[in-house]
């Protein structure tokens, strides 16, 4: 039996960012005066948000929504710059369903528990095999 067993939130905790770590090295090297102190280069972010309108507008949305002052925005920016944020449990981009093969698998007869799966799966893996799901996805 192994004593120094470590628990699942343990191991995802001290695990997270090793992936990050060889960009991160990278960005930093090729870029330091847009480098933050986790060597993420932030320009490329902002600049990514303007260049799409689809997410600009769901930025400008939120921002008519959240009316931040331009202290409490400025400071939300810091803090994002200088942390790395992990959210596994709800933030991954959904794909569009496509409607036509939905509609397909309607018409030859499939159950209500097919159709949600193929929906689930569409949402999830669309952004695969569709390029304009895929910039959406990558761009998000």
């Amino acid at each position: 039996m192994i004593k120094n067993s470590i628990n699942r939130r343990q191991f995802l905790a001290s695990s997270a960012a090793l992936p990050l770590i060889p960009a991160s090295i990278q960005a930093k090297a090729e870029n330091p005066k847009n480098s933050t102190s986790a060597g993420i280069n932030t320009d490329i972010d902002i600049d990514r948000v303007a260049s799409n309108p689809y997410i600009q507008n769901l930025r400008d949305v939120a921002m008519n929504i959240l009316k931040p002052s331009k202290k409490d925005y400025e400071h939300g920016m810091e803090l994002h710059r200088n942390s790395l944020v992990i959210e596994g449990y709800g933030f991954t981009p959904y794909s569009a369903i496509n409607g036509d093969e939905i509609r397909k698998l309607i018409d030859e007869g499939g159950t209500p528990q097919e159709l949600l799966v193929k929906m689930e799966d569409q949402q999830r893996t669309n952004c695969l095999v569709d390029m304009n799901e895929r910039k959406q996805f990558v761009e998000a």
